[in-house]
């Protein structure tokens, strides 16, 4: 490998056109062979005098392709390490030696080499000065941002983007483009219907629209201020009223904790709310959302929501089980309250009205009527305990002087079968000869064993001695 500058290069290889070839680096391990420019030779006349070039030479007759690219693959390039060959057909085979240049600083050569020719740019700047400082102001609010100009040429010695090449094609550009920003800026104007341009220059239209869009945005802060300090004032008093209505529930409770406590909500809930309002009532407010579960599933999930309305001067406690509202001070004995029934269903909830007597929810017209039905109600239970209480009683003495009487029903209650107790109560009836309701413990088991049935005889018995 040598090295050549510009002058010896062209004064060693300019006679042999046709047995050389031109490469360029491309990063730091692979070079590329020139392909982008129809003349190269016009391209070397052209760069400056200390571009370096270093020659490879290879012996007469290695043209082929493959081996020029095995010769490559050996590092025959050195300092760039292994190479990547594209295309050497273009070498003619003469007989004489073949050479490959590689131009060291290809691009920024070339780059500079541009520049020189194409010395005029067309900038965003020069356009904003044609357009004036208002329309491009009225530019920047529309968020259409002035930019700058390139083209595209196609040289002998390049092909590709470039600025713009003498002062005069620049100035035509600048020209165009404002034009068309001054064609979008007139119909910016033209669909404001709040501003009236009629009889105005660009510029006095575009102050205009300037100015009623600063008036304009001024009037949607204030409205957004507003907007915020509304907000911020009604959640302030959705929070004092959730306070007050949580001071009305017995129990130092949260309105979402003493719901969720008392009430069936199901699984899926949103935040609970309470209202200070003209009755009390629970109200259950339901929501499908078909994105709750998965894709694959048809079904909605139920979201759900509840809210406590508590009129004025009640509060809310749970009596017997059942949210319960009254007024006043509370009084078990006897007072006037509203409360909350829920039925097989979630949403199912309804409120009823009446009294409360002795710990007793009744619906009545009075009150003197509440404690008259809870009288009886009283009345009957207390006659269920003393009969059962007595049963029991009679049932123990029994017991103890052996006279303790097993009846059918005892042998059905003990787990045995109808058709058997009932066979076994027509062999006894017809040994005794007469008909029988109950048989004595004693008799049981002598019969028992006569018929062969003692284990069923035992159940019984142990049945009756147990209940």
């Amino acid at each position: 490998m040598k090295t050549y500058n510009k002058a010896q290069f062209i004064e060693e290889f300019g006679d042999k056109k046709a047995s050389i070839a031109f490469m360029k680096p491309f990063g730091v391990n692979t070079v590329l062979n020139i392909t982008d420019v129809e003349d190269i030779w016009q391209l070397i006349e052209m760069l400056p005098g200390e571009a370096v070039f270093d020659v490879y030479s290879f012996s007469a007759g290695l043209s082929n392709n493959k081996v020029l690219q095995k010769t490559f693959k050996e590092d025959e390039f050195g300092y760039y390490g292994e190479k990547i060959l594209y295309d050497y057909r273009n070498l003619e085979d003469n007989g004489d030696d073949i050479f490959v240049a590689l131009i060291c600083d290809y691009d920024s050569l070339q780059k500079g080499i541009v520049a020189s020719q194409y010395p005029y740019k067309v900038t965003a700047e020069m356009i904003r000065r044609a357009l004036g400082k208002s329309c491009s102001k009225l530019l920047d609010l529309r968020e259409k941002q002035v930019r700058g100009i390139i083209q595209r040429v196609e040289t002998p010695y390049y092909k590709g983007r470039a600025d713009f090449a003498t002062r005069q094609e620049a100035k035509e550009v600048v020209a165009q483009e404002v034009k068309e920003y001054q064609s979008y800026i007139r119909g910016v104007l033209r669909r404001c219907k709040d501003i009236d341009t009629k009889g105005l220059s660009l510029e006095e239209g575009v102050n205009v629209w300037l100015k009623y869009q600063k008036q304009l945005k001024k009037e949607q802060e204030k409205e957004q201020k507003a907007r915020e300090k509304a907000e911020e004032k009604a959640r302030k008093v959705y929070e004092a009223e959730q306070k007050r209505v949580s001071m009305m529930i017995d129990g130092n409770y949260s309105v979402d904790g003493f719901l969720d406590d008392h009430l069936r909500t199901g699984d899926h809930t949103y935040k609970h709310n309470g209202h200070i309002a003209d009755e009390n009532n629970i109200i259950c407010h339901e929501d499908k959302d078909f994105d709750g579960y998965s894709r694959s599933c048809s079904f909605p999930m139920i979201r759900r929501q509840f809210v406590l309305n508590i009129k004025r001067g009640y509060r809310v406690c749970v009596v017997g089980g059942l949210i319960t509202f009254y007024r006043g001070e509370f009084n078990r004995q006897g007072m006037k309250v509203d409360w909350i029934e829920q039925g097989r269903s979630i949403a199912d909830i309804t409120k009823h009205t009446g009294y409360l007597v002795r710990g007793e929810h009744i619906e009545a017209e009075s009150l003197r009527e509440a404690v008259r039905i809870n009288e009886e109600h009283r009345a009957m239970k207390l006659a269920r305990i003393l009969s059962k209480r007595k049963r029991a009683e009679r049932r123990e003495e029994e017991k103890k002087n052996g006279s303790l009487k097993i009846t059918f029903a005892d042998s059905l209650n003990a787990g045995n079968c109808r058709p058997g107790t009932q066979e076994f109560k027509n062999k006894y009836e017809e040994a005794i000869g007469h008909k029988a309701t109950s048989i004595s413990i004693a008799d049981l088991r002598k019969y028992a064993k006569q018929f062969g049935v003692e284990y069923y005889a035992e159940q019984a018995i142990e049945y009756a001695l147990n209940h």
